[in-house]
């Protein structure tokens, strides 16, 4: 039962397009505190430029038409980002279990690379900033 709802928040992500936001958010340092699924919602209100979902902005939709989508993407807004809270705490949950298998010899080599992935992520987002 929980992996068959895990696999449905995985499939409503996936669809989304917030999912590659969500796979950077995993990716991020996990010793800052969390931030509520409201106050991350109302800070990517007050920054974001609100796109329109993919292809919507090539079929000339009007002003009226254009704020009822933001509106209809506001209202989900705060269910996906506790969704993306629940799927980060089941990998979290589901990676604690994994590592409860290995050794403690498999887990420093893990850690390092790990670290060795997290350096070259972030060779190339330097790399790429330069360009």
């Amino acid at each position: 039962m929980l992996m068959r709802a895990a696999t449905s928040v995985v499939i409503c992500l996936a669809i989304g397009s917030t999912s590659f936001q969500f796979t950077s958010q995993l990716r991020a340092d996990t010793s800052k505190p969390a931030k509520s699924a409201a106050s991350k919602t109302e800070e990517r209100e007050s920054t974001r430029r609100k796109p329109l979902p993919a292809y919507y902005g090539q079929i000339g939709v009007n002003d009226e038409q254009r704020q009822q989508l933001y509106s209809i993407q506001d209202s989900y807004e705060v269910k996906l980002e506790k969704l993306r809270e629940e799927l980060k705490a089941l990998i979290a949950e589901r990676d604690a279990k994994l590592e409860a298998v290995l050794t403690p010899g498999q887990k420093s080599r893990l850690k390092e690379l790990r670290e060795a992935a997290r350096r070259k992520a972030a060779e190339r987002g330097s790399q790429t900033a330069e360009k």
